[in-house]
């Protein structure tokens, strides 16, 4: 969380503050003691959705009480599920077993997209009006269903909803944009590895993946998703 507070801060004009919570051990965010904020980034997890624990329900009650308020939210994978299943959307496992690497995201025309959130991607986009970011991740468990209401901003050939506009205030991505390479590889990998969820051999084949990110792009979108 103070990597991506940091690199979020770095892309911000204004002064920017960031603080880090933690829910599952009852740091759990509300309405009274979030009023202060602009924005927040509900990060990725070791759980699981399907697993409905106590602290995941307070913190769906959460989501669902600041929706289409000034509070600027972005889910980052387990966050993109939670916040998709509280707002009436379908989680369930991947079609293709574990995703590890690197999945190319192409948006949808921007004229689909509700008029605020497409302006601000157009800055982003190709002089054909295309965008794509590509962008590290890690997952099993993947949106399934949409939520009534919601707007799919993007998809891949490893999942189709890869972001998704959930409420006006709400973002939710299933990659990371929050991790580095090295991060994924020293710390992730090994444990993915260690489960027979991936083979070691394919290593090199996930590390080329990892050379080329829009890492630093999709910051930037965030940036101004929750600056604007």
């Amino acid at each position: 969380s103070s990597w991506i507070g940091a690199q979020l801060a770095s892309r911000s004009a204004s002064t920017t503050r960031s603080s880090g919570i933690n829910a599952e051990y009852g740091d759990m965010p509300t309405i009274s003691n979030t009023q202060h904020l602009d924005a927040m980034v509900c990060l990725g997890s070791v759980h699981m959705v399907h697993e409905d624990t106590p602290w995941m329900k307070d913190l769906s009650n959460f989501f669902l009480a600041i929706e289409n308020t000034k509070l600027k939210v972005v889910c980052i994978c387990f966050g993109h599920h939670l916040v998709n299943k509280a707002y009436g959307g379908e989680v369930d496992k991947s079609n293709t077993g574990f995703i590890f690497g690197a999945s190319v995201c192409k948006f949808q025309s921007i004229g689909t997209l509700p008029a605020k959130f497409g302006n601000l991607l157009r800055g982003f986009c190709s002089e054909h009006g295309e965008l794509t970011m590509n962008l590290l991740t890690s997952h099993m468990d993947e949106v399934s269903k949409l939520p009534p209401k919601a707007v799919l901003v993007a998809s891949s050939k490893q999942c189709k909803y890869e972001m998704v506009l959930v409420r006006e205030n709400i973002l939710t991505i299933q990659g990371h944009p929050d991790l580095t390479p090295q991060l994924m590889m020293e710390n992730i990998w090994p444990a993915i590895t260690a489960k027979g969820l991936f083979p070691e051999e394919e290593r090199k084949t996930v590390v080329d993946e990892l050379r080329e990110l829009d890492t630093a792009k999709c910051l930037r979108m965030v940036n101004e998703f929750m600056s604007n």
